[in-house]
């Protein structure tokens, strides 16, 4: 029997960082398999909007990435890790998170669609804005 690695002491199960790095690999996923430009856009999405450094983007990245895969599409990745940013956020700080993730997602779909985000992803970004802004 193989054992999990532990995660590196930078994440944590109940992050908000690691969670938004599930919705913007989520997001990669939307149509199709990622592009290698929507995952060096996130890694600098981490690190840009969470002050993190090159390591620790990546390895938040990367978790992301891990969440993405537990869904079984898409669609429902995104409703599941949106469902848990708005119960491990104070509605106080929602925000901010929601404005951050979405400039954060628009990158990351402007990377991989040449600039343009598609009505697909714009959709998803703006189910995950109204989301996050709902009480």
């Amino acid at each position: 029997m193989r054992m999990a690695a532990a995660a590196p002491s930078c994440l944590r199960p109940n992050d908000a960082r690691l969670i938004a790095a599930g919705v913007l690999a989520t997001l990669a996923k939307l149509e199709g398999d990622p592009v290698a430009e929507a995952t060096t856009a996130s890694v600098q999405a981490c690190r840009e909007v969470f002050r993190a450094s090159m390591s620790e983007a990546t390895d938040i990245a990367t978790f992301g990435r891990w969440l993405a895969a537990q869904s079984p599409n898409a669609d429902e990745g995104l409703r599941r890790l949106t469902r848990r940013l708005i119960n491990i956020t104070k509605y106080e700080d929602r925000a901010r998170l929601a404005s951050d993730l979405e400039r954060m997602m628009i990158s990351v779909a402007t990377a991989q669609d040449s600039g343009v985000v598609s009505e697909v992803k714009a959709h998803a970004i703006k189910q995950m804005r109204s989301a996050l802004d709902k009480r």
